[in-house]
């Protein structure tokens, strides 16, 4: 009698396993699919926007050539480069954001709510960016520390405590299972 329950709870034990497996297989898949067809998205979204930053680019740099013929064919002397490279600046400057607001244009056309979307939270991402850093340079101004080891250490912690957590968490359940098997069998 005691071998019958111990091998059926052999193969029970087998079949939950080879279930648990098929399950987490299946559970696997789908998260495989999902990255593949995110990734697959992205690629394709990087590549419009990459084109339409390379018509940009290679208009300011083609503005800036003839902006920088026309700034030193006034026979500039060597006194006048910081007036020179200022002037150079500001029409870079002026370039520049003529073609942003020409990329930001053409972005809207042709994602319009998608695009604003993203645009704001972007702008909200890098506004918070801009407030913490600002906030992180004052402490560690005031505090003669480094954010950068205080963060890795704090991560360090959380880490370390979650292998704890996991590890205590791996015990409970071989025990719980050894008491169930061993109740299983005194049966």
């Amino acid at each position: 009698m005691s071998d019958s329950i111990k091998d059926r709870l052999a193969t029970d034990l087998q079949k939950a396993k080879t279930t648990g497996g098929t399950r987490l297989t299946r559970i696997s898949e789908v998260f495989k699919n999902a990255a593949s067809q995110a990734i697959n998205e992205f690629k394709e979204g990087s590549g419009e926007i990459g084109l339409i930053a390379k018509d940009t680019v290679s208009t300011i740099s083609g503005n800036l050539n003839q902006n920088a013929e026309e700034a030193t064919s006034e026979n500039a002397s060597p006194t006048d480069f910081k007036t020179l490279s200022t002037r150079i600046f500001n029409l870079l400057s002026a370039e520049i954001k003529v073609q942003f607001v020409k990329l930001d244009a053409k972005l809207t056309e042709r994602y319009s709510d998608r695009y604003l979307t993203a645009k704001q939270s972007a702008q909200q991402r890098l506004e918070n960016f801009s407030v913490w850093y600002q906030n992180a340079k004052v402490n560690a101004e005031a505090t003669g520390s480094d954010p950068l080891q205080k963060k890795q250490l704090e991560l360090e912690n959380q880490i370390g405590e979650a292998g704890t957590s996991v590890a205590q968490k791996e015990q409970q359940i071989k025990q719980h299972l050894k008491s169930l098997l061993q109740t299983a069998i005194a049966k």
